[in-house]
């Protein structure tokens, strides 16, 4: 085989650790949303062409290796729902990231716990309540918008009925 451009293995429940990939990749490899766990193994910085890595939604734990930041051909790295750790490497701009979903998670120019200088937002629910009179008088609104409603299209059906043509025309152009 002289190349392999994608492979595409996302949801097929695979288990255990991400095994040795074929060399030849060079498009893209998917394998997300399976059951995978361990680290992201040093294999794949051996993948030189790579554009494409997906590897969101699964258990893998640990560090995001370094050499990742150093594959030049890497444009999506998706990360997304493990449990990783550890600080972010510093990647390239041009890298469409996503590493949600990753608790332990955290940028190098951020801290787990926040200054004791920021303050804590609280949340506040708004809820409105209506008073008896201005219910009523949005389902008076309503009903007389559909009696209206009901009146007008009544007048054109019997319009429409009363000549032949017009009502053929109507539904021609329907």
């Amino acid at each position: 085989m002289d190349s392999l451009l994608e492979l595409q293995l996302g949801g097929n429940q695979l288990s255990g650790t991400i095994p040795r990939m074929p060399l030849k990749l060079t498009i893209a490899l998917n394998l997300s949303t399976n059951l995978l766990e361990g680290t992201i193994p040093n294999d794949l910085s051996k993948l030189t062409a790579l554009e494409v890595l997906d590897l969101s939604n699964n258990s893998l734990s640990g560090k995001i290796p370094t050499y990742l930041t150093q594959m030049a051909s890497l444009t999506q790295l998706l990360l997304s729902n493990n449990q990783l750790s550890g600080i972010i490497p510093q990647f390239n701009p041009r890298l469409t990231f996503d590493a949600n979903g990753n608790k332990d998670l955290f940028n190098a120019t951020t801290s787990k716990t926040p200054p004791k200088s920021a303050k804590k937002r609280k949340s506040v629910n708004i809820a409105f309540l209506l008073d008896e009179s201005v219910t009523k008088a949005l389902v008076i609104g309503f009903a007389v918008g559909i009696v209206i409603g009901i009146a007008i299209s009544r007048k054109w059906v019997v319009e429409l009925t009363a000549e032949p043509n017009l009502f053929v025309w109507a539904c021609e152009s329907m």
